[in-house]
């Protein structure tokens, strides 16, 4: 009996565990200097019968999740071979190589463990439905073994892609947008131990095993233990009895497991970012001041506060000969279908005063918007500039569920500015959470005349790329940056911590 793949369908992937590789580097001295890099290696099925794997090796710019992640080669018939984004650094190509096959022995096994789970749970599947088929209710019908997928349908790789074609060996600067599957944050990873701490959002003392033994992770521990020993006896409704009702310590799922493709560009001229928060105006006059701490009260306080509450503007009301006025003036408008104010105005020259204020009304989602423009120089630049356009275009469409049913959220993208030079995130420009792609613009034309090479491909193209935030900018989100990067806490009046901008 051959397996039905209900648990391992085509398109499914596999993802190793991260795992430390010494390189051996050139000069390296009596006691030979070596780097370390980090690497995973993904499983992905392309065919049922029999069933084939793709190989893909990524590097990661360091132990902890998240940072920059790049497609380094692949595996064909047991042999590594590794492409132009392959960053050598000062060792051999072939010492280089040699250290990455060795360790792709190790992740291999690793993840052929997760398909064989997936194999054997697809094994029990089909021999429980084999035995509900020979029982004697074969007249009746067979309950579903699994629920339509309300996932989209979409492209699993869009490989590796880049313009010009120098650009990933060159010390240029560039723009890396990497495609991701979208996931939401009620679907996503688990909860964040490290943001629960720092939000105030965990009832017990942080966990010294919640945290990497890196310098950056010890940091990030210390941090929310003082803030654990400071808020400690303190009862804050923001705090933890409020944690179930808020998202703040849910994350979306690990960018390295959402993979789906990279595209390198040249940093676009016009780079801008725009932190923005909401105001407007409020008011509030003396009567619905009235009315709302009489309803608070009641609400927080109990009947007996808010009883209190409620003499106390009676007497007002009572006594005061202004109130009076007010409160005559909110009836007879209210009566005759006029303004009180139009009232008050007409008949005492005066007008309820409203205690206007600018209030905060929430954040906003940023919008990012590049510009760029494509000449290749020959065939396979042509070739490369089409698929990227394709890419762009087919990433951010909208996806369709099996039964069409549902639609689902088209890819979202992670963008990072790249200094050439160290291959890192750049300094001097801004980082950017995860984005949506709102909008794709090609002008095919750039120069208003049609032209094309021999092979029909197009002289230049302009391409207009619309993304916005998926999530809003926080203060702490700054501080978490500065860790990041430094491994130290950010503190009021020291210039040192911090090595960027931001967000």
């Amino acid at each position: 009996m051959t397996i039905t793949n209900q648990t391992n369908p085509v398109g499914s992937r596999y993802e190793s565990k991260k795992s430390p590789v010494i390189i051996p580097q050139k000069d390296g001295g009596l006691f030979g200097k070596s780097e370390k890099i980090y690497t995973t290696l993904r499983l992905t099925k392309t065919k049922n019968a029999p069933p084939e794997y793709r190989k893909e090796i990524y590097q990661h710019e360091g132990a902890k999740d998240g940072g920059n992640i790049t497609q380094i080669g692949t595996v064909e018939d047991g042999v590594v071979v590794l492409n132009s984004q392959v960053d050598y650094g000062n060792a051999e190509e072939e010492v280089f190589l040699g250290a990455v096959t060795l360790q792709i022995k190790n992740q291999t096994k690793d993840a052929e463990k997760q398909i064989k789970k997936k194999v054997n749970a697809d094994t029990k599947a089909i021999n429980k439905n084999k035995a509900s088929t020979d029982s004697k209710e074969d007249s009746k019908d067979s309950p579903k073994t699994k629920q339509a997928s309300n996932k989209g349908i979409a492209r699993k790789n869009y490989g590796t892609l880049f313009y010009p074609s120098f650009i990933q060996k060159s010390n240029q600067d560039k723009l890396k947008i990497t495609i991701l599957e979208f996931s939401s944050r009620f679907k996503g990873g688990k909860k964040d131990p490290k943001k629960l701490s720092k939000l105030g959002n965990v009832s017990g003392k942080p966990k010294r095993s919640d945290y990497g033994t890196n310098r950056n992770e010890r940091g990030s521990y210390l941090a929310a233990l003082r803030k654990y020993k400071n808020g400690k006896g303190r009862s804050n409704l923001n705090e933890a009895n409020g944690s179930a009702l808020s998202l703040d310590g849910q994350k979306r799922l690990e960018v390295n497991k959402r993979l789906v493709g990279h595209i390198t560009l040249p940093i676009p001229d016009g780079v801008t970012d725009q932190n923005k928060v909401d105001f407007g105006s409020g008011t509030l006059n003396a009567l619905q001041v009235g009315g709302a701490e009489l309803a608070l009260d009641f609400l927080l306080r109990g009947a007996k506060q808010a009883g209190e509450t409620a003499g106390d503007v009676f007497k007002q009301a009572v006594t005061d000969k202004n109130v009076q006025q007010a409160i005559a003036a909110l009836l007879a408008g209210s009566g005759i279908g006029v303004d009180t104010n139009d009232l008050l105005a007409r008949t005492q020259g005066n007008i309820n005063n409203n205690n206007l204020e600018l209030l905060f009304k929430g954040p906003t989602l940023r919008p990012f918007n590049f510009s760029f423009n494509f000449s290749p120089r020959d065939g396979g630049e042509a070739r490369q500039v089409q698929k990227i356009i394709r890419a762009f275009k087919q990433s951010s469409s909208v996806q369709r569920t099996p039964g069409g049913l549902f639609l689902a959220a088209p890819n979202t993208y992670k963008l990072e500015f790249i200094n050439g030079k160290t291959n890192r995130t750049h300094e001097f420009l801004p980082r950017i959470k995860e984005c949506a792609l709102l909008g794709v613009n090609m002008n095919y034309m750039p120069e208003n005349s049609y032209m094309t090479y021999d092979d029909t491909s197009m002289v230049a193209y302009n391409m207009q790329l619309a993304f916005q935030e998926l999530e809003p900018i926080f203060n702490d989100d700054y501080d978490d940056n500065d860790q990041e990067q430094t491994g130290m806490i950010s503190m009021p009046g020291n210039p040192n911590t911090g090595g960027n901008i931001g967000f």
